[in-house]
């Protein structure tokens, strides 16, 4: 393997629109040459010119540090570290590599490594929330925040304010809604700090259904301010279908992106959102770039499996998604939080009662 297929094979990885199972695929075939790939792989970090190109290279190289390539390829970050013309963040991937490797720097040498650590972090999350404008992409990127300890967490919040984005709404959001209050807490004051009306309806259930005490007061008083709005408009092309076993509360939403891309195949995004009766929501997955076949054959397998799925209008699917969600909160239940951003990119919900009925009921 050369450098202009390890190249490409690493630009598929940067790429936001990359699917998982195409990210695998490359991987797996990385892996397969892994000892000629090596030097061009850290070729591409060191020379980096991006933070997703910095991540594909990082992501690669740390697969392979537990292997025969490890002691050299520890050397070789090292060196990178000394060099003066390698951007900040690449010098924080390969130091990131190393503490994978069970070599990490000691926290007097890491300050010295990076010449404007704050810009650099500016410059990261804002690439992050440039990504994640396609509804799959903000999925993965809402379930690695899940995952994070509740003080990265907070830190979180505190760089979104900082960074003045609105697109920070996706975010913050369904942070309102997460069991830690002191999170949910810095996510409604992040939320009110920065106007974000948006996020207006998730502030509404935190204030009335959340099980702590003080998120329900921050978010009743910052809900007043709010003013009640919707503004983030539909996703360009969306599907929805709703149902499941029984009528009434539906167990099943099934929501779907169109891809559009110029000169591209109709593609779809999908998200399936399981919907408990009693606690809400429950479970989610992530299906990317069906084509159309591929989606009506999902829905069909539903339908086989005892879980026929009706066409819904985009609102309508948000409201359920809503109630959902309030559901999970009254039930001290930890909703998915992937899932939670959909309603932002399906549109505003209609008046919950007389149309969910009549849609569920027929």
């Amino acid at each position: 393997m050369d450098a202009r297929e390890v190249s490409r094979r690493l630009a598929l990885l940067a790429r936001p629109e990359t699917t998982v199972a195409e990210a695998e695929r490359v991987m797996r075939e990385l892996d397969a040459d892994a000892a000629r790939a090596v030097p061009w792989v850290y070729r591409f970090l060191h020379d980096a010119a991006d933070a997703a190109e910095v991540h594909a290279a990082a992501r690669v190289l740390a697969r392979w540090c537990d292997g025969p390539l490890g002691p050299p390829l520890e050397k070789a970050l090292r060196a990178m570290l000394r060099e003066p013309g390698v951007a900040d963040l690449s010098k924080l991937a390969a130091a990131a590599v190393l503490e994978r490797m069970g070599s990490a720097l000691p926290d007097t040498e890491l300050r010295h490594v990076a010449r404007d650590a704050q810009a650099m972090g500016r410059q990261a999350l804002r690439a992050a929330l440039m990504a994640a404008d396609r509804p799959a992409a903000m999925v993965r990127l809402l379930d690695s925040v899940a995952v994070l300890p509740p003080e990265r967490g907070l830190t979180l919040v505190d760089d979104l304010v900082a960074l003045g984005d609105a697109r920070a709404a996706r975010i913050l959001a369904p942070l309102t809604q997460v069991a830690d209050g002191e999170l949910a807490v810095s996510a409604v004051g992040g939320i009110d700090l920065m106007g974000l009306d948006e996020c207006r309806p998730f502030v509404a259930l935190a204030a009335r259904h959340h099980p702590d005490g003080d998120v329900r007061r921050q978010a009743g008083l910052t809900a007043a301010r709010l003013t009640p709005s919707w503004p983030r408009a539909p996703w360009t092309r969306l599907k929805a279908m709703c149902g499941g076993p029984e009528r009434g509360v539906p167990s099943l939403a099934l929501l779907a992106a169109a891809c559009d891309a110029a000169g591209a195949a109709e593609t779809w995004d999908v998200l399936t959102v399981v919907c408990d009766r009693a606690l809400g929501l429950s479970d989610h997955g992530l299906a990317e770039l069906l084509t159309p076949d591929e989606l009506t054959a999902l829905a069909a397998r539903f339908a086989a499996g005892g879980a026929p799925l009706a066409p819904v209008t985009p609102p309508l699917a948000s409201r359920i998604l809503l109630d959902a969600t309030a559901r999970a909160l009254t039930a001290g239940a930890a909703a998915p939080l992937g899932s939670l951003s959909w309603p932002l990119f399906v549109g505003a919900p209609p008046a919950p009662a007389a149309q969910l009925k009549a849609v569920l009921e027929g």
